[in-house]
């Protein structure tokens, strides 16, 4: 399972002042404070030297109102581009996407784009401070898809103050319009829309609003699960109840803590994963608890009214967010501070905190564009590399493993080479992948540099940067690509952690041999002769054997249920025996490795 922004993430400006009404991070996070362009792409250098990565992530509330995001875009894409290191801009609003922007992006690889047009109609955009029209977001889907994207994320939220039945029908309206363009524009254009609550939250102008209420909530899924039901087209919603107890909590006073403690006696954990969420469990704390009904409901708060978090104080004024709240229901427009007036919400002073808005040099920028790209002819070299795989490094799959070499290459500084493509990736490829749990003194690789090195530099340079537990142990210039053999042996050592061997087994099932069943994927029974697999079986001692296997690339029978299928299932369970692969072997000859 790969983790969550496995990416370099740098940060390139704090705060918002776009004025979203329903955002409590565009309030409390003020005013905008840009990073310097020159210090965000000096990070961007050194963070990718040490580390590796092939992303750049260039974090802000809205990355496309940073004052120099064209420049550093355009900068970073210049210098990286032949290291094929892609860029993602995660929060875009769709005022600010440029065809610039969108032509930088593209350059290594298509990362993804969401749109957050958040409501559906022109009027309830007022009312949430949206300013975006509905042409401009077919606009720049249109361009989005006629740049080779295939898919397109939309945003909205329902259940927004003021919201009726046309509004719902206005998203459904909009997502049709962007799937027609999608599928106009690209053949296997997709559309993806993701609809969540509305969840009030306290420092903002909507903090007196109420949340619909649960069976609100169900309703409108089930006319936007009828409606938004067509191919190319995925509908993706949060769990409901969890919204709402969101709601309940996030403008909660510390009577909550009652209920939260209770529910935490009564089991629950790890709430945020919707699998662990119990909401039977929580409706019934609240219920042991007796706290009064309206704590129990995300209810309609009076602007006059005390609420429970007025004595923290965010520098946003009161009377501010109760003007805003007021805009809110007739429908008016604030503008952004950074370009227009001082809007008088209490958190600049002025002398201490003030907006900071950075801009670069145009001849500067004009140094940096210059750059090279990759759009170049470059000669091949061909490796083979051997490397060991033990301790804790067996825990790995295959999928970490080639992640680990990745970016051990990257960060080794060899000149790896790349195919040529929409996706470009890294001219490498392993050996079939080894179980999760197997150690290995054996597995091969094959990779493609574009400058000639020696053996011994690439092991130099390679082991510097690879983790405890993997390490290569050899290198050849093979002069042209190593073709991965389609029969092989595999010579395995195979320790038991508790019990022994019993040699009886064996001699049992050569005498009765039995036959493994495999179901493939597609439903199809498969069936292997066992012994045909087995070349050798030797027993070191009552806990350690040696088992030599044949082996191929077109599907066999895996040492486990060889095992399983000799000796029992109890001797198959990867936490009750120790395997290490100790090497490959050719099945005739002596050359395992033929070159193209």
């Amino acid at each position: 399972m790969k983790i969550v922004h496995d990416r370099l993430s740098i940060e390139i400006a704090r705060g918002c002042t776009r004025g979203c009404r329903f955002c409590q991070a565009g309030m409390i996070y003020r005013p905008v404070r840009e990073r310097d362009p020159y210090r965000v792409m000096d990070l961007a250098d050194r963070a990718l030297h040490c580390t590796g990565f092939e992303e750049i992530s260039l974090l802000s509330l809205s990355s496309g109102d940073y004052t120099n995001i064209e420049f550093v875009l355009s900068s970073l894409m210049a210098k990286h581009r032949e290291e094929q290191v892609s860029i993602a801009l995660p929060s875009l609003r769709i005022g600010t996407l440029s065809s610039t922007l969108i032509e930088e992006i593209k350059k290594v690889r298509k990362t993804g784009f969401t749109l957050a047009p958040e409501a559906g109609s022109e009027r309830l955009r007022r009312v949430i401070n949206k300013d975006i029209s509905t042409d401009e977001l077919l606009e720049i889907s249109s361009y989005i898809y006629e740049n080779g994207w295939q898919l397109i994320k939309l945003y909205f939220m329902m259940g927004l103050p003021t919201e009726t039945n046309e509004d719902l029908e206005a998203i459904v309206d909009v997502c049709f319009k962007v799937w027609s363009i999608a599928g106009k524009a690209r053949p296997k254009g997709k559309v993806n829309v993701s609809i969540s609550t509305f969840v009030p939250k306290p420092h903002t102008p909507f903090q007196w609003c109420k949340q619909i209420s649960l069976e609100q909530i169900y309703r409108n899924l089930d006319f936007f699960k009828k409606r938004l039901n067509k191919r190319g087209m995925q509908l993706k919603w949060h769990n409901p109840p969890q919204s709402f107890m969101e709601a309940i909590l996030s403008r909660g006073d510390r009577r909550l803590a009652r209920v939260i403690f209770t529910a935490w006696k009564m089991g629950a954990r790890f709430d945020g994963w919707t699998e662990q969420f119990k909401f039977d469990l929580w409706k019934e704390a609240f219920k042991s608890s007796k706290l009064p009904e309206h704590l129990w409901n995300a209810s309609k708060k009076d602007l006059d009214e005390p609420l429970p978090w007025d004595h923290l104080h965010s520098k946003i004024e009161k009377d501010f967010l109760v003007k805003e709240y007021k805009k809110a229901l007739s429908g008016e427009y604030t503008s952004d501070c950074r370009w227009h007036k001082c809007l008088k919400c209490g958190v600049c002073d002025f002398k201490n905190i003030e907006p900071v808005l950075k801009k670069a040099e145009p001849d500067q920028y004009s140094q940096v564009k210059s750059l090279p790209n990759n759009d170049k002819n470059v000669d091949s070299f061909f490796y083979r590399l051997k490397f060991k795989k033990t301790g804790t490094s067996k825990l790995l799959s295959h999928l970490e493993l080639v992640g680990v070499f990745t970016r051990a290459i990257r960060r080794a500084r060899l000149p790896i080479a790349f195919s040529r493509g929409y996706n470009p990736h890294m001219k490498i490829s392993f050996w079939h992948a080894l179980p999760v749990g197997f150690e290995s003194k054996s597995e091969y690789l094959n990779m493609t540099l574009e400058e000639k090195l020696s053996c011994e530099e690439i092991l130099r340079n390679l082991n510097k940067e690879l983790p405890c537990g993997i390490e290569v142990l050899q290198a050849e210039n093979t002069k042209k690509l190593v073709r991965w053999p389609e029969e092989f042996i595999v010579v395995y050592n195979v320790r038991l952690f508790d019990g022994i061997w019993q040699e009886e087994s064996w001699d049992k099932f050569k005498a009765n041999p039995r036959h493994i069943e495999r179901t493939t994927k597609k439903g199809k029974k498969r069936t292997f002769d066992t012994m045909k697999y087995i070349n050798s079986l030797v027993f070191h001692d009552e806990k350690t054997l040696y088992i030599n296997l044949k082996q191929s690339m077109t599907g066999c029978p895996s040492l486990l249920e060889i095992l399983g299928a000799i000796f029992g299932p109890a001797y198959a369970t990867p936490w009750r025996i120790s395997v290490v692969k100790l090497d490959i072997l050719p099945v005739t000859g002596d050359n395992l490795w033929q070159q193209n």
